[in-house]
């Protein structure tokens, strides 16, 4: 299942939506002060994946790693810590990022580290 993206349009799915509230929650717990954040997209073993790197201005850091491609997403609605979340497209993938990283606030940067 994806949200429906087009060009003009966005209809984000429900689990999508929770996700990045969730995910606001738990930087906002983890990372103090300003976020900077560094996304990039990666290829491994024939599985793309979004990676995105954070730290807190003052303290502490968190990690979030995507893979795209997935039949049946696992957003880990459960177990927001996890190693990788599994989506359906990279499109996806980049729009849960994006309302994430919109929500917390993020000062972001994209290429390589």
């Amino acid at each position: 299942m994806k949200s429906d993206i087009g060009p003009s349009w966005s209809e984000v799915l429900p689990d999508v939506k929770l996700w990045a509230i969730k995910m606001v929650e738990l930087a906002q717990s983890k990372l103090v002060g300003s976020i900077r954040a560094n996304l990039r997209a990666y290829r491994h073993n024939g599985i793309e994946y979004l990676a995105l790197e954070m730290i807190g201005q003052h303290a502490g850091s968190m990690s979030i790693t995507i893979a795209a491609g997935a039949v049946s997403p696992n957003y880990s609605l459960d177990d927001l810590e996890c190693s990788c979340f599994d989506v359906a497209d990279m499109t996806e993938a980049l729009t849960m990022v994006s309302l994430f990283l919109r929500d917390a606030n993020a000062d972001v940067s994209v290429g390589s580290f």
